[in-house]
Order: C-alpha cells, then structure tokens, then sequence
C-alpha cells in the first residue's frame, strides 16, 4: 500500500530544519513528520510531498528526494512550483494547481499511484482535491487549524476585512477549506471539540455536516514517549525541574 501526504508549506528534510524557526514551521510539520514514520513501520510506502526550493537562505529543501535514516519506506519528494525562492504559506495559494499536476508528473514518471491521499491544511487539501478530481484517489483532511477561527480571533470585521485579507488571503484559504472538508473521503480531528465547533462553523455549515459520522475520524494525537515520560531525564535538569 502506498500512502501520500500532501503539504506544501514549510519543508521537510532528514535533519528537521527550521522547526519553529518560522510560523511555516511548526506542529504541523511534525505532526505529519510523525504519523509518516509510524506508518512506513507497518510496511506502508510514503511519500511526503512538500515544495522544492532554490534559495541561498534555506539551502536545505534544493534537492529533489530526501529521507529520514532508518526509515527506509518512507522518501520527501519536493516539487518544483511557484518559482525558486522561499514563500510563505499565506502566498502559496496561486500555485496549488501546478504542485497538484507535479505531483502526478512524479507518478507518472514512476509508473505508480498512491492508494490514498492525506492532506494538511487549508493548501494541502485544496491540493487534494485538485489531485482527486484528475486521478479519482480519495484523500483525507486534517486542517491542523482552520481560517474562521482567526478570523475570529483577529477581530475581522467589514470594516477591516480588505486590510486582513491582503496580509492572510482569508477569502481564498476560506473557499480552500469549503471545498476541502466538503470534498475530502472524511476529515481527520483531534477532539470531538474540534469537530463539532471549528468545523461547525457558519461560514462551513453548508459544505459539511459535523453529525455525519462518516465524514469524521476522531485521532487523538500521540505522545513521543522517548521525550515525554514519567522518569526524569536530561532535559528536565536543562529546564531545572525539581
């Protein structure tokens, strides 16, 4: 079985640069870092596909393939879209259709397709259902965070909405998630909270219904337990636990 995860923004490589270095660079990378690791351990083929970038400021994402060591079912694979230089997430939008269409290039090139798509955020999952409607391959959504909840948080209103939208591109990353979570084979949570709140509200109360059981799997995330544990280690003396 093959399994590929969409996510364009941030990067992924062997060393895990950058990690919260940069809002692009977060949760989210780890998040899919390490559900992609368990999985290659049960036997899966898995692709992580992520952006290909030509940038003396981030010389680590240049190269077309990387791994992790010891992870031998599991390959990053960087596609080239929207120009050589490093882009943050907010400006990534405009170029979704050409990762999707570089991504089945890829497939092509290797004679294979993957089995099931799981995508990430809003850009992951409009990547996905640009990449479904080509190849007919369902995928999955998880948000990690969805745009009407900032909007909310962010105070947006119609008075400031044109200045908040220039900076977040909220009328684009909104639709992306419409159609995401309204295209997607089912919508991974973490909580029922998540489900029932952040996707039930107004602005997708249209596209997807939070009762429909077969629409959502809730996941709780797990626990790397050679950092979190009972037993005291080195960093807790780092961080002067008593």
């Amino acid at each position: 079985m093959r399994i590929a995860f969409f996510n364009p923004q941030g990067n992924f490589d062997k060393n895990s640069s950058r990690l919260t270095e940069h809002p692009d660079f977060g949760g989210q990378l780890i998040y899919v870092r390490e559900v992609a690791m368990e999985l290659s351990k049960l036997g899966i083929e898995v692709d992580i596909f992520t952006r290909k970038i030509i940038d003396d400021n981030w010389p680590e994402f240049k190269e077309d393939f990387d791994y992790y060591e010891g992870y031998n079912n599991l390959k990053i694979i960087r596609i080239p879209f929207g120009g050589n230089k490093f882009l943050r997430k907010e400006l990534l939008w405009p170029h979704l259709k050409e990762f999707a269409e570089g991504i089945l290039k890829y497939y092509d090139s290797i004679d294979k397709m993957p089995d099931f798509v799981t995508t990430h955020y809003g850009d992951g999952g409009i990547t996905g259902a640009i990449f479904e409607d080509i190849t007919n391959i369902p995928f999955s959504f998880t948000a990690h965070s969805l745009g009407a909840q900032k909007i909310d948080k962010l105070g947006v209103n119609k008075f400031n909405f044109d200045d908040y939208d220039s900076e977040y591109n909220f009328s684009i990353r909104i639709n992306a998630e419409r159609v995401s979570m309204n295209r997607s084979a089912f919508n991974i949570v973490s909580t029922n909270l998540e489900r029932f709140e952040q996707y039930g509200h107004p602005l997708y109360n249209d596209v997807v219904d939070v009762n429909d059981d077969s629409k959502f799997k809730v996941i709780p995330p797990g626990v790397n337990i050679k950092i979190f544990s009972a037993e005291s280690n080195e960093l807790d003396k780092v961080f002067g636990k008593k």
